[in-house]
């Protein structure tokens, strides 16, 4: 393996390079979050309201203490928001004609 910052050969186990110091090897997704998990919290609110609201704003509270805020954040105002159009839909409607 070489560093592609200096182009010194670099040994296997080595994280830095010996040279210049720069990192080298397979970086760790931010926070350990896998996308899978990102696009569930997006989308099973959509596709399983009520249940799927549940799941986005428990997904959502475990991407910010992962420190995602962003798609925590967001993820929480989707379910949010799905939910609300959801009762609204719901209760706006009579229930006897």
């Amino acid at each position: 393996m070489f560093c592609t910052n200096c182009g010194e050969k670099v040994v296997e186990p080595e994280t830095t390079c010996p040279k210049c110091g720069t990192q080298i090897g397979k970086r760790k997704q931010e926070g350990g979050v896998s996308k899978g998990l990102l696009w569930a919290g997006y989308l099973c609110p959509i596709f399983l309201p009520f249940a799927g609201f549940l799941i986005g704003l428990v997904i959502g509270i475990i991407l910010l203490t992962k420190g995602r805020t962003g798609h925590g954040i967001a993820q929480i105002l989707i379910s949010v928001t799905i939910l609300i159009f959801i009762l609204y839909q719901f209760y706006s409607r009579p229930m006897f004609y």
